[in-house]
């Protein structure tokens, strides 16, 4: 779902969905607590510069 360039699988939405599906559907509560980090990261992808992505997409994907 996240780039490769910075640690991620770099597989598409479409993979991810299903799976967030079946996080969902076994444990919400489980399920929710990645989601402000994967804002994080889109907002960084779309709108961080060139240095921010550098220093926080690779932390921030690996869960750090």
């Amino acid at each position: 779902m996240h780039p490769a360039e910075f640690g991620g699988q770099g597989l598409p939405k479409l993979i991810a969905t299903p799976c967030m599906e079946m996080f969902n559907a076994a444990n919400l509560s489980f399920a929710l607590c990645p989601l402000l980090t994967d804002g994080a990261i889109e907002a960084l992808l779309t709108a961080g510069s060139d240095a921010q992505k550098a220093r926080y997409l690779p932390k921030f994907i690996e869960g750090e």
